[in-house]
């Protein structure tokens, strides 16, 4: 079976950028994962919570609610501070990436690319990491979705 991991910074990040691609892959029969660096507890719409675990709670529910009508098979949030990636240590984040990598073994993998604002080197430095599978071989550098299934 094929496979497709999305890393994300924030709960919503899932449907909003990568909402599109994970139902049709999913529905094609490639194993979708999404991997959530934060619990979202900065967003500026906070709903009903009354603190940040209260909306880090809400977001949760929401990030797996997502997943699961995307027909993601497997999503997590690792909870680092949402607006503090830049301040957690390098090693340890990527540490934890590359062990899911090489848990899920995707075939391809999916973050967002930088904008012309873009954020500090440490925060941009997740999604070069999760751009390159920390595994060898041909497939994992060429295949892309568009090889998999025409549409």
């Amino acid at each position: 079976m094929l496979r497709l991991l999305c890393v994300t910074a924030h709960p919503d990040d899932e449907a909003g950028c990568f909402g599109g691609i994970l139902a049709k892959y999913s529905e094609a029969g490639v194993e979708c994962s999404v991997i959530c660096l934060t619990g979202g507890e900065r967003a500026a719409n906070r709903g009903d919570a009354s603190d940040d675990e209260a909306l880090k709670a809400a977001r949760r529910k929401e990030f797996a609610d997502s997943c699961h009508h995307l027909g993601v098979a497997r999503c997590e949030v690792l909870q680092y501070a949402d607006g503090g990636l830049d301040r957690e240590d390098f090693n340890e984040v990527t540490g934890r990436l590359v062990y899911l990598f090489r848990t899920l073994r995707p075939h391809v993998s999916s973050a967002l690319a930088p904008r012309a604002s873009s954020p500090p080197i440490p925060t941009t430095a997740w999604r070069d990491c999760s751009l390159r599978p920390p595994f060898s071989g041909p497939r994992a550098r060429t295949a892309t979705p568009a090889n998999w299934i025409r549409a």
